[in-house]
């Protein structure tokens, strides 16, 4: 199962929005490589909104770059990843970053070290102190099935001298994976009596992953966020593509009488689409004492949807027909007979079963 995912909402300084909203991407990008190129980048600053941290990040960034003259200019968020990057994260290409090294959260402040592409020498670190507010995603969904490989084209016919060979069928797709079930899962709400300097309103989110022996523990802040669980199927992968039919080979242009060209092969089957794999089945088990918390608890374990059916390859173009020298004028009319043959596209999977009724239960003095 793939590790749990993150997501939080962030709105970042406006000033440095409206500065840059009428610059577009492809202007930004140059002006950026021109002034690394022109100047001696010696620090670079991360700009980020912290209203709203949960326990792995999920902000959206944007650089500074400085160079040795003070001279700066800004990295928009939608080009962060390509100037910056970050063993402890995870960064889209919409500037977005999720803290892939839990490990780098110590005493509630997440401690990040950014790198300036190209420039080891040129970094930044970050101390990000957590306020665990905002909406809490945490996706334990199934991982989605791989994608069935093409078909190889089949290989076109020849035609030397008095020797000649057929062209060949194109090979069928393979049939795409199904996608993993969504994990079952044990979620405990409890109270969080630790001295951290975050109020009394911080509570435990614990959540033991029955499918791989594996527990988390996130904090969150009852009144001021929400948590949104998946465990979702993983979608079907797709079929593969049937091969395309060899071409025939065309007739012999010099005969003296008519010489025919060969019949294209047929194209292969498609694959099938991997089935969608089920929902897993959640059980929550709550503090007493954060009863009014249960309807900011939101559970998402709906089936997968079935890979689609890949396509059938195309038969191959028949040969050129010859009589003395001169091609037939109607011979380009049939070099495709496809709609005169069976269909033979790969069909969809079938979508995954949702997971069962969350159960919730209320336990007195939970810890």
């Amino acid at each position: 199962m793939r590790r749990t995912t993150i997501l939080t909402v962030i709105t970042l300084a406006t000033t440095f929005l409206l500065h840059y909203a009428t610059i577009s991407f492809g202007q930004d990008r140059k002006r950026i490589d021109t002034f690394i190129k022109k100047n001696v980048i010696t620090d670079i600053k991360i700009l980020y909104s912290n209203d709203s941290v949960p326990h792995t990040l999920n902000l959206i960034f944007q650089g500074v770059l400085i160079s040795n003259k003070n001279s700066q200019i800004i990295i928009p968020s939608d080009l962060f990843s390509e100037y910056f990057s970050s063993d402890e994260l995870l960064i889209s290409k919409s500037g977005r970053v999720i803290l892939s090294n839990p490990t780098a959260v110590k005493n509630d402040t997440a401690i990040i070290f950014i790198k300036l592409k190209g420039n080891q020498n040129t970094s930044s670190t970050l101390k990000i102190p957590l306020n665990y507010k905002g909406t809490l995603l945490l996706d334990y969904s199934g991982q989605n099935g791989k994608r069935g490989e093409n078909g190889e084209e089949g290989k076109n016919g020849k035609i030397t001298g008095s020797t000649s060979s057929d062209p060949e069928n194109g090979k069928n797709g393979k049939h795409g994976f199904a996608g993993e079930k969504g994990a079952n899962l044990q979620i405990a709400l409890t109270q969080n009596n630790s001295n951290t300097g975050q109020g009394p309103s911080l509570c435990n989110l614990i959540i033991h992953n029955i499918s791989s022996s594996i527990t988390d523990t996130f904090k969150i802040d009852i009144l001021n966020s929400k948590a949104i669980i998946m465990s979702n199927g993983g979608s079907g992968g797709d079929g593969g593509l049937g091969g395309n039919g060899g071409h025939g080979a065309n007739g012999d242009r010099n005969a003296m009488y008519t010489s025919y060209g060969q019949f294209g092969a047929l194209g292969g089957r498609g694959g099938n689409g991997g089935f969608g794999g089920d929902g897993g089945q959640i059980s929550i088990f709550i503090d007493s004492h954060l009863m009014d918390f249960i309807n900011n608890i939101h559970v998402l374990n709906q089936g997968g949807p079935g890979g689609k059916g890949g396509k059938e390859g195309t038969m191959g173009t028949r040969g050129v027909n010859y009589s003395r020298g001169q091609e037939f004028p109607d011979v380009r009319t049939i070099r495709n007979m496809n709609k005169d043959m069976p269909n033979l596209n790969g069909l969809d999977g079938v979508p995954g079963n949702d997971g069962p009724e969350t159960q919730i239960e209320l336990v007195d003095s939970l810890k």
